[in-house]
Parts: structure tokens; sequence; C-alpha cells
């Protein structure tokens, strides 16, 4: 049912890699990394890096992403920019770019990458960038408060945390 631009993959998907940071203020139970930017449809988003400079946490039990508001609200009127040729919907809850997708047999969404520290850049499949037929992405209370990463995000990536090394590292499409 849903469609991403297609995008040059390798025989085997590859692990990338960005720094696991560590924090004197955060539990040590918080694996955190630093997102420092959010490409939608080939096109980096017009964010200032300082509006990445809180880290985020990588967690498969917060449901969706939580970035930025700043971020949040380029992503989403890129996004909703790529889907003017769908119904728009009521939000759920708090997400707010939903939409009505009754009756329709295909939907092609832009396609969605986190770009995080040391290049390593993540693209999202389409079962990570809706949820409930909404934008799965909300913004944080502020631009200086830390972000989640959330499972639906991580659909079908494979995340290895790297403690000794320092490291998380993801690979697209192995799930």
């Amino acid at each position: 049912m849903f469609g991403v631009p297609p995008q040059r993959a390798a025989l085997v998907p590859t692990f990338v890699s960005t720094p696991l940071l560590s924090s004197s203020t955060m539990s040590p139970t918080f694996y955190r990394v630093l997102l420092r930017s959010i490409i939608v449809a080939g096109r980096p988003l017009p964010v200032p890096p300082t509006v990445f400079s809180a880290s985020s946490v990588i967690d498969s039990a917060t449901v969706i992403s939580r970035i930025p508001p700043t971020a949040y609200q380029a992503l989403r009127a890129a996004f909703r920019s790529a889907m003017t040729m769908y119904r728009p919907a009521p939000p759920v809850s708090i997400l707010d770019t939903c939409y009505d997708f009754s009756g329709v047999r295909s939907i092609t969404l832009p396609s969605i990458a986190l770009v995080f520290d040391g290049g390593a850049t993540v693209n999202l499949d389409a079962a990570g960038i809706l949820l409930q037929g909404c934008l799965a992405f909300a913004p944080t209370a502020s631009d200086r408060m830390p972000g989640f990463i959330g499972n639906v995000q991580q659909r079908t990536l494979e995340v290895v945390y790297d403690v000794p090394g320092k490291a998380i590292r993801f690979r697209s499409a192995a799930c």
C-alpha cells in the first residue's frame, strides 16, 4: 500500500555508525546519540545546526520520535508539501499531520532520512513514517530538551548497541 521513492541499495545492507554519548545527568540505561539533520524527499530541512544541539535517546519503549519544535515545524511543512494529493484528516492525539486514505489504493510517501553525528544516515522505511495515517513525529517541549527516536522509526532497522565501542549502529531493511 505504501511506496517510497526507490533508492540505491546494496545487495547486503551495511551498518552505519554514530557515537554513543555519555552523560553525568542521565541514567546510564539511556542510549544517547546526536541527531544532526533530517532529509525529506532528498532535501535537508532548513534548520540551524544549533537546534539539534541536545542529544536524542534511542528508545524502543517510546512509540514516536520527539524532535525539537523548530525541526518538527520544518519536517511537518516539508511532509505536508509532499502530501498535497491526499485529504487531510483531524489530528490523532499529539499527531497533528494526519491523512484520510480511504479509497486510496496506493500511497506514495516522501522519503525521510535521519542524519546522525559522524554522517550516519538512516533512511526510514515507509512503516517508520506513518502511524494511524499520521506523521509519526511530535515536537519536544523546547529546542533545548533531549529528543527521542521511537520504535516506529526503528521499524525494519537493525540497531546494535555497541556499548564497549561507544557506538550505535543501524542497518536498514534488516527486519
